[in-house]
């Protein structure tokens, strides 16, 4: 697959999506929980190099998109190493729900 999606409240805490998040919200999600969620993506490098970068410098992409606060970095890197659900630490690319604001 190569990526990895989680769903985050406006003021950027993660929906849990355990067996939290059924005590929590329940079976389904109500409209106004969703309205008020936003979504943040997680892309693995292969991925971001061959699939949405096609055409482009990865890393002029990276860094653009980093200098806009669209893109999680940590330590000076592009790219963020949180644990993936199924694959545990993994380095990735972070896409912000604040590309979906961005004017250009």
């Amino acid at each position: 697959m190569g990526f990895s999606r989680r769903l985050l409240t406006l003021d950027g805490v993660p929906l849990c999506r355990d067996s939290r998040h059924a005590a929590e919200i329940g079976d389904r999600m109500p409209a106004e929980v969703g309205e008020k969620s936003q979504t943040e993506y997680f892309i693995l490098p292969e991925v971001w190099r061959a699939e949405v970068c096609q055409g482009f410098d990865p890393q002029t992409v990276a860094r653009l998109l980093a200098e806009h606060g669209c893109l999680g970095t940590e330590a000076g890197r592009l790219t963020v190493k949180p644990r993936l659900p199924g694959m545990g630490p993994s380095r990735c690319y972070q896409i912000k729900p604040e590309l979906m604001a961005l004017e250009v």
